[in-house]
């Protein structure tokens, strides 16, 4: 009986991430087709399917890159710093530049942190309390 893992090819020993290359092809070639028709869903799910399938792939480009990978930090040096450029320059189509932007933000400016607490009334002697902190 041969090993297991001499049976199985190249596309099941590569991993995008934790995605084996076969379905990372498959989810590339749909999200890329997706780009190209402005047919990727509005809102959460698309920005974040279009982040995280080029994300992946740029963070494969920089583990395989040797350079990179030794001298400059690898997958994460290029996802981060690809991905910038590739929006500097505008390869994305302006829908997907904008579903992109709209994601980044939302995310890092979402409802949790608008969110205040409320406040209970104060009283005169409170207030009066304060202003007479304020005179010092």
């Amino acid at each position: 009986m041969g090993n297991t893992l001499e049976k199985n090819g190249l596309w099941d020993r590569i991993c995008f991430g934790f995605i084996p290359a076969k379905y990372f092809a498959l989810f590339l070639l749909i999200t890329v087709a997706g780009v190209l028709c402005n047919a990727s869903p509005k809102g959460f799910l698309g920005g974040f399917t279009v982040c995280t399938i080029f994300g992946l792939l740029l963070d494969k480009l920089g583990e395989v890159t040797p350079v990179v990978n030794t001298y400059l930090g690898g997958g994460s040096f290029v996802a981060i710093f690809g991905a910038a450029v590739i929006m500097y320059l505008g390869v994305f189509p302006e829908d997907t530049t904008k579903l992109i932007s709209d994601f980044i933000k939302g995310t890092m400016t979402g409802p949790l942190r608008k969110r205040t607490t409320p406040t209970a009334p104060r009283s005169e002697e409170h207030t009066s309390e304060l202003q007479s902190h304020d005179r010092i």
